[in-house]
């Protein structure tokens, strides 16, 4: 596999997780297949986009645990938006990393923000 046919891969891989709601996400995990338990935590084998896909179940620290650690407004604001985040994160890399014609992922945008709630503008 190129170096080009790795990042697109990866890229596709990364968007199609970025989407995915938590829900759908956990659901992906669990009907995966375990690999076992290793250091730090448990390891199962997706499948996204025909691709096999490792995936490491870290638990989360106590730390991580306590609502403190992030301004309640900051979280929400987080989740609410980290979905269009990645997709027009991912955008911008492939725009200065790969190629300046790289199209703008108006479909995936669009989606992002159906799923998100907020009406369509024109």
């Amino acid at each position: 596999m190129t170096r080009t046919e790795r990042l697109t891969a990866h890229t596709d891989i990364a968007t199609s997780l970025a989407l995915l709601s938590d829900h759908a996400l956990g659901d992906l995990v669990e009907s995966g297949t375990p690999l076992g338990t290793g250091i730090g935590g448990r390891s199962t084998l997706v499948e996204v986009d025909g691709r096999r896909v490792f995936v490491k179940r870290v638990p989360l620290t106590d730390v991580e645990l306590r609502p403190e650690e992030i301004p309640r407004a900051a979280a929400d604001i987080i989740v609410r938006y980290a979905p269009l985040a990645a997709a027009v994160g991912d955008f911008s890399r492939r725009l200065v990393h790969e190629s300046r014609l790289t199209p703008y992922p108006h479909e995936e945008v669009r989606a992002v923000v159906q799923d998100m709630g907020i009406p369509a503008s024109r």
